[in-house]
């Protein structure tokens, strides 16, 4: 981290963790590009476990010593693009 003083603690991290709805996991695939997909996550003391099939090509990917990432998503909220009077005209517009 480049501030010390913006620095979060590990509680901190849980929370987030703890509150997100769900996570993105990403790992370099077998050609060197990046391989994201979204999953579902859920914590059990410092361990994070996700869904997944036994098989597949998320399950080769993600090999050990391989690093990963993972971003967590919480609190999603779509802002109102348009009023319902504009949505009325979006309708009927045949364009």
């Amino acid at each position: 981290m480049r501030r010390k003083d913006r620095e979060m603690g590990f509680e901190f991290g849980l929370a987030v963790i703890d509150k997100s709805v769900y996570a993105t996991i990403a790992v370099v695939d077998e050609l060197g590009e990046p391989y994201a997909i979204p999953i579902s996550t859920v914590r059990v003391g410092d361990k994070i476990y996700i869904h997944s099939a036994k098989a597949g090509r998320k399950v080769d990917l993600f090999t050990p010593n391989k690093p990963v990432t993972m971003v967590f998503v919480g609190e999603v909220k779509v802002p109102e693009l348009y009023s319902a009077q504009e949505l009325e005209v979006l309708a009927t517009d045949e364009s």
